[in-house]
This record gives C-alpha cells, sequence and structure tokens, in this order.
C-alpha cells in the first residue's frame, strides 16, 4: 500500500519550521500534501491512519551502527539489524564496515545493496572503509567505492594512527565531498584499556584508558582538517576534554561535525561495576562529568548527531572476564528514541525538534540524503508515528536482533514508536513489524 493519509497528527519538522497539527497525504512514495482535513474523496485505494494525540516526525537515520554482514552473521545480518531499526524508528541506517571481508572495495559495496534491496525493511547506506582491510596502512580505493554509492568512509573502531595517511584521506574526503567517520583513539595511551582510568578502574583492578587517548586524536584530526579543508565527522566523542576542541575549532570555521551515542549520554562509568561486561563500549563510558558535558555539548550545538552505536555481539562473547578479549558493544536500535525522549527531552536537555534536528535532520545533511530528513512536499516518504506517551518495559528477550548485549534490559521506558514507513510503505503496524 503506497498511498497513505495520516490524520490529526502533531506533524513536527524542524527543517519546514512545522509543529502543529495536521493530515498528511503519502503518493508513490513520496509525500504528496500536508493540511489540514485533507479530503481523498473515494478512501478504498488508501491506508488511513488516526494519529490523533501522537506525534508525525520524520524517519530517523542513524550515522553508525554495526549490522555484521557479511562474515559475522551470527551476531547478525541485513534483514535482522534492519528489524531492529525499523522497531526503533529508523528508516536509514549506515552501517559500518568491518566484516568479513572488510567493506574496502566497489563488490563489498555491491553486495550490501544487493542484499538490502532483497531482504531490509528500511535504507541501508554501506560505508566504505578509509583503510584496506580496516588496518591503517594503506588507504583505499576511495574514488572507486565513492562511485559504487558510498556516502560515508570509515575505519570504524579502528583509529588511523598514521597521520600522513590521515591526512591523505582529508584529501580524498575534500575531492569527493564526503565525511570521514573517525573513532578517535591513541592506542599507545589506551593499550590494553577496557573502561575509562580513575578511581573505579583502580578499585576495580582494570586496566584504564586515560582521556587523553582520545583528545590527543582529536586534536591531530582537527589540526589535519583546518590545514587539508576535508571533512571530519567526529563519530562518537565521550570526553569533556574533546568537546572543548571540537568547540574552539569549530569557531575557526574547521569542516567538523560530531556525534554521541546514546550510550554515553544516558550512562557513566558505574554501569561496569560489578564486572557488568554489557557496559563495556569503546569508547569506554566516561565520568558524570563527561555524561554532563556530551549533554551541554548536544545544547550548545558543538555535537550535531545522536547515534545508536548499534553493536551485537552474540551471547558467548559477552560471557568471559571483564578484560580486553571481551568484545567492547551495546545494542541500541530497538530502544534509542524512547532513551533520548527520557535522557534529554524529559530532563528539558533538549527540546523535542532539536532531537529530530540531531537524529534526522541533520544526519541527512552530513550524508548528502537531499529527499530525507524532513516533511517537505516531494521528499521520500520515509516517516514515523510516535506515541510520547506510551510506557513499556524493554525486554532484550524479545528483540529482534540476534544478540543480547543490551544494557537497557527490564528498563521502564515512555515513548513508542508505533509506526514506521518506508518510502511510502507501512513496515511497522502498532508498534509490530508488519507481516509480509
Amino acid at each position: 500500500m503506497h498511498k497513505i493519509l495520516i490524520k490529526n497528527g502533531r506533524l513536527i519538522d524542524p527543517v519546514n519550521k512545522i509543529d502543529n497539527v495536521l493530515d498528511l497525504l503519502i503518493e508513490n512514495k513520496k509525500i504528496k500534501k500536508i493540511e489540514r482535513n485533507i479530503d481523498i474523496g473515494e478512501k478504498d485505494d488508501y491506508a488511513i491512519i488516526d494519529a490523533l494525540g501522537k506525534m508525525v516526525i520524520p524517519g530517523l537515520i542513524d550515522m553508525h551502527a554495526h549490522f555484521r554482514d557479511p562474515g559475522y552473521t551470527d551476531e547478525e545480518d541485513l534483514k535482522s539489524g534492519s528489524q531492529c531499526a525499523a522497531i526503533g524508528g529508523y528508516t536509514t541506517v549506515a552501517v559500518m564496515p568491518d566484516t568479513n571481508p572488510v567493506i574496502d572495495n566497489a563488490i563489498a559495496v555491491e553486495y550490501v545493496l544487493s542484499k538490502a534491496r532483497r531482504v531490509s525493511l528500511i535504507n541501508i547506506m554501506p560505508v566504505g572503509a578509509i583503510s584496506k582491510g580496516e588496518e591503517g596502512k594503506e588507504l583505499s580505493n576511495m574514488y572507486s567505492i565513492y562511485n559504487s554509492g558510498v556516502r560515508l568512509f570509515s575505519d570504524d573502531s579502528q583509529s588511523i594512527q598514521d597521520a600522513d595517511l590521515m591526512r591523505m584521506a582529508l584529501q580524498y574526503s575534500k575531492i569527493v565531498n564526503v565525511p570521514l567517520s573517525v573513532h578517535e583513539d591513541s592506542t599507545e595511551l589506551s593499550g590494553q584499556g577496557v573502561m575509562r582510568e580513575g578511581f573505579l578502574s583502580s578499585k576495580m583492578g582494570l586496566v584504564g584508558v586515560p582521556d587523553s587517548a582520545e583528545a590527543v586524536m582529536v586534536v591531530r584530526d582537527l589540526v589535519l582538517a583546518e590545514e587539508v579543508g576535508g571533512r571530519l565527522h567526529i563519530n562518537e566523542v565521550s570526553r569533556k576534554l574533546s568537546l572543548d576542541y571540537i568547540r574552539f575549532s569549530k569557531s575557526r570555521g574547521v569542516k567538523v561535525t560530531a556525534g554521541v551515542s546514546i550510550h554515553h549520554l544516558s550512562m557513566n562509568e558505574q554501569k561496569v561495576l560489578n564486572y557488568n561486561t554489557n557496559g563495556r563500549i569503546s569508547p569506554p563510558l566516561g565520568s558524570e562529568e563527561d555524561r554532563i558535558a556530551l549533554q551541554q555539548g548536544l545544547k550548545d550545538g558543538t555535537i550535531d548527531v545522536i547515534v545508536t552505536s548499534h553493536d551485537p555481539h552474540n551471547p558467548t562473547s559477552k560471557l568471559g572476564a571483564f578484560n580486553y578479549n571481551n568484545p567492547p558493544g551495546m545494542l541500541g536500535l530497538e530502544v534509542a528514541f524512547s532513551v533520548v525522549l527520557e535522557e534529554i527531552v524529559g530532563k528539558n536537555i533538549l527540546s523535542l525538534d532539536k532531537v529530530i534536528e540531531k537524529m534526522s535532520c541533520n544526519p541527512a545533511y552530513i550524508l548528502g540524503l537531499k529527499e530525507k530528513g524532513n516533511l517537505g512536499i516531494g521528499m521520500d516518504a520515509d516517516i514515523i508515528i510516535v506515541d510520547a506517551n506510551k510506557e513499556w518495559i524493554n525486554d532484550t528477550s524479545k528483540s529482534y536482533s540476534k544478540s543480547r548485549n543490551d544494557p537497557y534490559d527490564g528498563r521502564n521506558m515512555k515513548g513508542k514508536v508505533e509506526y514506521t514507513i518506508v518510502g511510502g510503505k507501512i513496515v511497522v503496524e502498532n508498534a509490530s513489524l508488519v507481516k509480509k
């Protein structure tokens, strides 16, 4: 069904400055009309959704998630990942290249795109590796990957240690006008660290990661970006110290954007107490001071994007000892919007329209998705309908993910995505996947 009339919803669209109760008409996969009391006459060909008392907003766009396909499909794949995304209100997801083989060539990109067309409920954007094999030694054929459809480059959690290689990558990003999404970590400083360095790491007898491990690389890449003029996106800022340098560089006109994960916004290092491996993430959860600073960075515009950092790992891999071999990462796609509604909107850090900017409008702009990220006439009909007052309990055993490393398991949530519409097709209805 590609003809849909959404009635009586509160439409919120920061780009077009809409916040009002209106009807929205979808035809031919696009937004056709927005006004009060749309009359479609004969209704047989239309699906009609009554959104009274609910929010109608642009579909969420995630710039940082792992779907593990190809190579690690026991943890996640394009189908299961897309199901998680749809349930959480994400209509477009950029999937990281840390697969086997790594997404560092046009053939690997085409694999992801072709499989996504067959099995995915949402729009999937493969992210191309900056370096071959994500080894940080030699640039991938970035131009070829760009021509195959990639609009974001990243070596994901493999921070590029070679400054000259990073400088060359930024030069390429300038040529193709595609950002580099970087994970900032000086391995000389972080070493075998598994959590933030401080009193708690000493108390628990675990190797810590100093704040400087992130900040040193942030500063290096900001300097390189200012010199070269390429597009830099720092994908998971986690420390107050890093924010200060990003804020300064933005004031100097450096082409830098920044993202923060829902995990770093909603949790601090206390999550790893009792050696909870589901509290391990890279970069490690910070101090409470860091968490508050990140929220302030959202507020003042230093941080442009909120990401899920959806990072599945099979249950057995997370059962081992809390050490360097225990893989860092948490699930996030199914709960992200609810977490943000509670932690950011509910606690008056940001208004709803500003959250939508960080989770839809800004990611669309950074990724060059000109027909997504707002509710303008003629835009792709990627839309979600949210009941902001619905209370529910997150039960990880019912997750669509193949993995279970969910730090939000058992948490009382408020705010639920009721409908997800992708390209004019309803894929989630009444908070459940639509059966084909």
